[in-house]
């Protein structure tokens, strides 16, 4: 069964990219584990604090892309097919795309009895396959999307206590390392 947190996350990145670039994206597959984003070449991340969990305070939400898939998203939001670069724009584009998404997810989480979510704005990583650390404590939950112009995937990260933490064995996202 697929994290609550999760759900408004995937939900509300179904609505962004439909609403914002008229491309509707399908959540493929779904994981859980731990681990460090690698092989991608666009990430925007936003901070989250707040989540209304005693034993989950804070997190990140991260929205992953290959550079060819940022260029074309940030491109049908500007009305064209694919920005030729990777550049400011494209930078400034994947963060307005990740504050809204984040700004829905709010809405999701609210439903689900976490009312009082705060986010981060938005920080965008630009660089050829590099690779996002997140803390060891962090719990990933991740579903990778597939749509006419690619494949990206989106990654909420929860702090978990030491003590709380699941099992070991749990599986890494693909393009994420364990």
């Amino acid at each position: 069964m697929r994290d609550a947190k999760l759900t408004a996350f995937v939900e509300a990145a179904c609505t962004t990219f439909e609403t914002m670039l008229g491309v509707p994206v399908h959540a493929d597959d779904y994981h859980s584990g731990t681990g460090v984003t690698s092989g991608y070449d666009v990430s925007g991340i936003v901070g989250l604090s707040n989540l209304g969990d005693s034993d989950i305070k804070h997190g990140s939400f991260v929205l992953s892309f290959p550079e060819e898939v940022a260029r074309r998203a940030v491109g049908r939001i500007l009305g064209m097919e694919e920005l030729p670069t990777l550049d400011q724009d494209v930078a400034d584009g994947i963060g307005e795309m990740v504050n809204v998404i984040a700004g829905l997810a709010k809405r999701g989480l609210a439903r689900i009895g976490i009312p009082d979510c705060r986010t981060s704005l938005p920080n965008v990583i630009l660089g050829s396959k590099h690779r996002v650390f997140h803390r060891r404590d962090a719990r990933c939950s991740a579903a990778r999307f597939s749509s006419e112009i690619g494949s990206f995937l989106l990654q909420i990260l929860l702090s978990v206590p030491i003590d709380k933490e699941e099992p070991s064995g749990r599986s890494a996202p693909a393009g994420v390392e364990a």
